[in-house]
């Protein structure tokens, strides 16, 4: 029994020695399964993850489009009622202005009427005793020099040139003028020694026949204002010798030269120097030509030509010179005109007693032109102003005393306040150079009413 028990004590042991291998095997076993499980299972669960991810991220990609179309959607209908809504200001606004404007434009033209009406008035009422003083309207003035150059043209220079020895004889001395106008300077010397062989050549001895004379007071003229075109923009004081000269001519060749001289001033710079505005029609009724020019008058913008306007210097085109430039060549027209003036209060004694070129002209001129509004607000009207109280404001003063000071009080609000009180309506007008000539007058009319030196 005991050998048989321990036997099967033996083979107890041995049973429970393979049993726990077979436990041990079963349980590695089983966790291997379940390993195997639980990677299938993470392995599914992370593909379930990243299709669940991407769905989400998919889901929010439409809702974040969705909501950018829909916030585009209402930008754009915001964007297009607020354009709608601008469009409709600026029309508005547009359509405002435009009411506006024409109220303007018509409360201007009944403003115009009423002055042309009381201006006409006035000529009316005033004809007869201008009529028997002898005065005339600036109109009338115009008038005048415009027939004046007419019949220089078309008679005087037409003539000489249509007989062959006028024509030589006129050709031959009117090409020693112009050196002899260019070789004068600042100093008395100089003045006389031009001034004497100028008239030399005009009236030698024996002299020219009475149509080739007239004819070079005319090319005489054309070279002083020539000579004030160039050399007076680039110096104004080149002004002084050249009104010197010309006044020892006015003086000497009293027959002729100053009708040439004045004609060719209001030719070279139209009304300005009359000053008025240019009618619609010239003097024989006839309208100004807009097309090609054929012959004689006429031509494309025959009415600028008359208003004083040059083909520009700096032009390839064949146009007319600009603002600036018409400014400044006429400008240095008129300094030399106002010098011309202001010689005859050194030599009263030689000074013309009537004509264009006395010196209550100075006077007629600055009235006429604060009568004519579309002149003061344009910037050419302003460097005018300021060129002639330049050249002779301080003189004036002292010839018509408190007179004169009234008249620089207007000229003065015109640039301050407004021309005759009318807010933004100012001398010079709106331009650039308009306001910068502005300024200038002002500053020339407190030099002169405190009494300051120029420098």
């Amino acid at each position: 029994m005991s050998e048989i028990e321990s036997q099967l004590s033996s083979f107890r042991l041995a049973q429970d020695k393979e049993e726990a291998v077979l436990r041990e095997k079963w349980k590695a076993r089983e966790k291997a399964l379940w390993d195997r499980i639980e990677s299938v299972i993470r392995l599914e669960e992370g593909k379930v993850a990243a299709r669940l991810e991407a769905e989400r991220q998919k889901r929010e990609a439409e809702e974040k489009m969705k909501r950018e179309e829909e916030m585009k959607r209402r930008l754009e209908e915001e964007r297009k009622k607020a354009e709608e809504e601008r469009q409709k200001a600026e029309e508005e606004k547009k359509k405002k202005d435009e009411d506006e404007k024409r109220k303007r434009e018509e409360e201007e033209a009944k403003r115009k009427q009423e002055e042309e009406r009381i201006k006409n008035e006035k000529l009316s009422a005033e004809a007869d005793a201008r009529s028997k003083l002898g005065f005339r309207t600036a109109s009338q003035d115009w008038a005048d020099a415009r027939e004046g150059i007419l019949g220089v043209k078309t008679n005087l220079i037409a003539g000489v040139k249509a007989v062959k020895e006028l024509k030589s004889e006129w050709n031959k001395y009117r090409r020693q003028i112009t050196p002899k106008v260019g070789q004068v300077t600042n100093d008395e010397a100089s003045i006389q020694r031009v001034s004497t062989e100028l008239v030399q050549l005009l009236k030698p001895n024996p002299p020219h026949p009475h149509p080739v004379y007239s004819a070079l007071c005319y090319s005489l003229a054309k070279a002083i204002l020539l000579q004030a075109e160039t050399e007076v923009t680039a110096e104004k004081r080149s002004a002084i010798p050249l009104a010197r000269v010309t006044f020892n001519l006015l003086t000497t060749l009293v027959d002729v030269f100053p009708t040439m001289l004045w004609t060719k001033i209001v030719q070279r710079v139209g009304g300005w120097g009359i000053p008025c505005i240019i009618p619609d029609v010239d003097v024989d009724g006839r309208a100004w030509s807009t097309g090609e020019k054929k012959s004689g008058r006429g031509g494309e913008k025959e009415k600028w030509r008359i208003m004083g306007y040059r083909i520009g210097q700096s032009s390839g085109n064949g146009e007319f010179e600009t603002q600036a430039e018409y400014s400044t060549r006429v400008s240095g027209i008129m300094r030399v005109y106002w010098e011309l003036i202001k010689v005859q209060l050194m030599f009263p004694n030689r000074a013309p007693s009537d004509g264009p070129f006395t010196v209550p002209r100075y006077w007629m001129w600055f009235t006429r032109l604060l009568e004519e509004r579309p002149l003061l607000e344009t910037a050419v009207g302003a460097e005018l102003i300021y060129t002639a109280l330049e050249v002779m404001g301080a003189e004036a003063a002292d010839i018509w005393g408190l007179q004169w000071i009234k008249l620089l009080r207007l000229i003065y609000d015109g640039t301050t306040v407004g021309i005759f009180g009318q807010e933004n309506k100012f001398i010079g007008g709106d331009s650039a150079e308009g306001k910068a000539a502005k300024a200038r007058v002002r500053m020339e009319v407190e030099r002169i009413v405190t009494g300051q030196k120029k420098s």
